[in-house]
């Protein structure tokens, strides 16, 4: 087991460095709760937060069981896979792209219309009776999807509690945030990612430099799946043992898709000509075809342009990303838009913008 997952706290005293999500939380029973939307970064915490929730209210850690249900789109019939617990469901409807609309009528309104095994018993409480279901990637679903998201909040608010964990609350509608309480989950500061890598590391009988925990912990920005997984990466190739792979430990702290955006962003600074379009068009693909998100390349590629630059440039480079990343999502061929966006960003540092 990866160590993300084998040192993930289940319990809210188990947490390090979040002892306000804890105190905002740990006053809940599963009869009071609100529905909730948790946000921020990618590998702040949430999905943790939410673990330590569930074993909070129902008294222990799920022990969570993968499931299938076909649900019939049109005329399509889609394998939609989620998992679940007593009283408790995870699903992500957004992976099913413009169906997701069919899978929260179909399979979140079903859980809604169906009562636990528990609560069929003898003695059962109203606990018993109510289900929780988080839905993850929530900012992904489509607004039709999210329409009828609202309607089966507003339906099933007896028997059920919705979760939404999204990283952009922005994206969500308003009626769906009108209805929910907001929890936005911080990155981790440097200091607490350190502690936390010498906590896995004292575990695991490994020794690391303290300047490396801090150049990992830099280069993460508040990531801490990100740090434990480059920290794991880089115990393996300290303990390959024939000396070879030590030199490329530098290269761990970047994925190999970040450092293709990096040489596209060089050739944008420093070779604004045609050459230098075709050849960013050439590494566009590579980064398509090896599955990243159009909209991933947009944002990093976008970040990395604006860093140090001066406040005249940064505008025009927000300006031309935000033009082309609406774009992005009311079309549907998203090589366009990256294209058209890194002509814009050779006119800003050309100066002919």
């Amino acid at each position: 087991m990866i160590w993300i997952e084998r040192y993930r706290p289940t319990r809210f005293e188990d947490m390090d460095g979040r002892k306000q999500i804890v105190n905002a939380l740990k006053g809940y029973t599963i009869e009071n709760m609100p529905h909730i939307i948790m946000h921020g970064q990618s590998g702040s915490g949430k999905k943790t937060a939410l673990m330590c929730l569930i074993s909070h209210l129902y008294g222990e850690a799920p022990e969570m069981r993968p499931r299938t249900i076909e649900v019939t789109s049109g005329s399509k019939k889609l394998e939609v896979a989620y998992t679940d617990s007593d009283g408790y469901m995870e699903i992500c409807p957004a992976k099913y792209g413009h169906h997701d609309k069919a899978i929260i009528q179909g399979v979140i309104k079903e859980m809604g219309q169906t009562k636990p095994i528990l609560s069929m018993f003898g003695g059962a409480t109203k606990k018993t009776a109510i289900k929780l279901v988080a839905i993850m990637s929530a900012e992904q679903l489509s607004v039709e999807a999210q329409a009828a998201l609202r309607r089966t909040i507003e339906m099933y608010s007896g028997c059920l509690r919705i979760v939404l964990v999204c990283e952009e609350l922005s994206r969500l509608i308003e009626p769906i945030r009108s209805r929910c309480f907001f929890l936005r989950i911080p990155g981790f500061s440097n200091t607490e990612m350190v502690d936390v890598m010498n906590k896995v590391l004292e575990k695991e009988n490994y020794s690391v430099p303290v300047q490396t925990l801090t150049e990992i912990s830099e280069e993460c920005v508040g990531n801490m799946r990100r740090a434990l997984c480059v920290l794991e990466l880089f115990c393996f190739n300290m303990a390959d043992g024939d000396g070879k792979r030590v030199k490329t430990q530098d290269k761990c702290m970047k994925l190999e898709w970040e450092l293709i955006i990096s040489s596209i962003t060089l050739i944008i600074k420093s070779k604004q000509t045609s050459d230098g379009f075709i050849e960013i068009r050439k590494l566009l693909y590579t980064l398509l075809n090896s599955c990243i998100s159009s909209r991933t390349i947009l944002l990093e590629l976008f970040r990395q342009l604006s860093t140090g630059v001066d406040s005249k440039m940064l505008l025009l480079l927000c300006r031309s990303a935000l033009m082309y990343e609406e774009r992005m999502k009311k079309g549907t061929k998203g090589i366009y838009h990256l294209e058209g966006f890194v002509a814009s960003s050779m006119c800003v540092f050309a100066g002919g913008a």
